[in-house]
């Protein structure tokens, strides 16, 4: 078919107006090409593809899609196989109509700018349309594509092949409201080389004007190296024998290493994207923002919490003490905390085994050194007596000392049963439950009722929490207990006020008896001793288990007298753990 029968299909008329459209037109029938307008065959020009009326279809067109429901076909070129085409395809009279944008053909030339031809970043200038109009030197490396391959091709060439469907709309949606902006914030971005393989990178995305209209300037880097040296960042941290945790300035946890995860009872990625404060005691949690946002302002390398014991807070709720070290970490190419979080548990146990230790073994010899020697030596003494007597025929005196040596051997047998008391005192008690401290009272009063003209006054502004029934209602009858013994008058009050403070549930119990000599106030919390240290009819040992259950279980217990006026008055203060702690048996975090 010779060129001129482009009247066949098209009149002068109607061929005079299609040369003036800046897009192309093109008319195809199952066989042939049938009409090219002068822009679409001026642009084909410039691409070397000398296509006119009568040249076989298949000679024209390697790939036609079939049309999607807004009738778009996207059409590939056999002289230009990278090249692929937007059209709007209709049809008439048996033959397809395709209308399509066209890209700048002046752009094959090279890059305009010699200056952004020579940039070590790459460039891409894309149509309204999604067209490459110009790539400079280091993307068609960057990609792996020969100079000035990529001009005309549609930008989803360079796209790994999930995300062009819907990049297309992407690009809409941007032509929208253009800005100068990263793409992709908060996602990692992909590209595909020539060859197929893909690679992360980043991309600024700029609107400019171009010669067809309203474009796109793109700025693309790999970052193949650098998401190397943050996964070596990554395994390094994995690897540390400390737990590890990287926070982003809105409180966000972005990373942390299994041994945080393990230590709170998670999983790795069940607390990727969380909030900081979910690590946090509750109590503490609402103040710690402030805290965070505070850091941010001056951000430096410094232990947390200096002077205070930290708590962290365990995935069922309970807690245990914990070290943090702080440090400001330039993470994805954003200001973050780094922060280095210890375990702590078997230390501080170790520490206050210790030191309960060290005060135990005072304790214990000195009852060994007084207590037990003293019937040892009163024994001692009487045998030698008695020996005496067997020689001298004095016999009505034996069955006299044999008496006080009996009396002797029941003293001891009493001081080693108090010693084994306190001994299994110093064992804190793993068996919680859920404790109201009315019913608890309730419970201590039916068992053991106080003395008539004896009352208790009771306020109690705490709810039920989790601890060791038995070694708290211990607690409470001995104080209970020794604040009746002790009183001098047949009539006395008690008070009991039990309130919060911090971790712990704060108990106080006063009364008006007669009080405690400032000397005594340390001494009656050891063994075998009392507030006078002349009155040895009491065992002494009521106070000294009930400060060892306190402080084996995690609190502290101190006393004070002269509240009730005129020197009167003892209150006993002991403050009990009111969150389930965790009892660590291997080493730091």
């Amino acid at each position: 078919m010779e060129h001129n029968q482009v009247g066949t299909v098209c009149s002068p008329a109607l061929q005079w107006v299609t040369d003036q459209l800046t897009q192309g037109v093109l008319v195809l029938d199952e066989a042939q090409v049938c009409y090219l307008n002068a822009p679409l065959r001026e642009w084909l020009a410039s691409l070397g593809i000398p296509i006119g009326p009568g040249h076989s279809r298949a000679d024209f067109i390697s790939a036609l899609s079939e049309p999607d429901s807004q009738g778009n076909v996207q059409l590939s070129l056999a002289g230009a196989p990278n090249l692929c085409l937007t059209a709007r395809m209709g049809e008439q009279a048996g033959q397809q109509v395709l209308l399509m944008a066209l890209p700048q053909a002046a752009a094959r030339q090279g890059w305009a700018d010699p200056m952004l031809a020579a940039a070590p970043v790459g460039l891409l200038l894309v149509d309204d349309g999604g067209h490459i109009l110009q790539a400079n030197p280091a993307i068609e490396t960057m990609f792996g594509y020969e100079a000035g391959s990529l001009t005309g091709q549609l930008i989803e060439v360079l796209l790994p092949e999930r995300y062009r469907n819907g990049h297309a709309g992407m690009r809409t949606m941007y032509s929208v409201q253009p800005e100068a902006r990263r793409m992709g914030v908060g996602r990692e971005l992909f590209g595909r080389r020539a060859d197929g393989s893909e690679f992360p990178l980043e991309i600024g995305l700029a609107p400019v004007q171009t010669p067809s209209g309203q474009g796109v300037l793109a700025s693309v880097v790999d970052i193949s190296e650098r998401r190397k040296i943050e996964h070596s960042f990554r395994d390094l941290v994995q690897a540390a024998p400390y737990g590890v945790l990287v926070v982003s300035q809105e409180g966000r946890i972005r990373f942390l290493n299994h041994l945080v995860a393990q230590a709170f009872g998670y999983r790795a990625d069940e607390l990727v994207g969380q909030p900081v404060e979910v690590l946090i005691p509750e109590r503490h949690a609402a103040g710690h923002p402030p805290l965070r946002t505070a850091y941010s302002r001056a951000p430096r390398h410094h232990r947390m919490g200096m002077g205070r014991d930290l708590m962290g807070r365990h995935r069922d709720g309970s807690e245990f003490p914990v070290e943090i070290g702080l440090a400001p970490l330039v993470w994805d190419g954003q200001q973050m905390v780094m922060a280095v979080v210890t375990d702590i548990s078997a230390r501080k146990r170790v520490e206050n085994s210790l030191r309960q230790a060290n005060a135990h073994l005072e304790q214990f010899t000195y009852v060994a050194s007084h207590d037990l020697r003293s019937p040892l030596h009163g024994i001692g003494d009487l045998a030698e007596w008695m020996h005496e007597d067997l020689q001298s025929a004095a016999y009505d005196k034996l069955g006299n000392n044999l008496e006080r040596i009996r009396t002797r051997v029941a003293r001891m047998e009493r001081v080693i049963d108090d010693l084994l008391a306190y001994a299994r005192a110093g064992k804190a008690s793993t068996e919680l439950e859920l404790v109201d401290v009315q019913a608890l009272l309730d419970s201590i009063l039916e068992m053991s009722p106080l003395p008539e003209g004896f009352a208790l006054e009771r306020d109690i502004r705490v709810g039920p929490f989790p601890a060791a029934r038995t070694p708290l209602e211990t607690v409470l009858r001995n104080l209970i207990s020794n604040a009746v013994k002790h009183h001098d008058r047949a009539q006395g009050q008690l008070r009991l006020r039990v309130t919060e403070e911090d971790a712990f549930c704060r108990f106080s119990l006063s009364d008006d008896g007669p009080g405690i000599p400032e000397a005594s106030l340390e001494r009656i919390f050891m063994l075998f001793q009392t507030a006078s240290a002349s009155s040895r009819q009491g065992a002494g040992i009521g106070l000294a288990i009930t400060r060892r259950l306190v402080e084996s279980h995690g609190g502290r217990i101190e006393v004070h007298t002269g509240g009730a006026g005129e020197g009167r008055g003892a209150e006993f203060r002991f403050w009990w753990p009111r969150f389930q702690q965790r009892m660590q048996t291997g080493g730091a975090l």
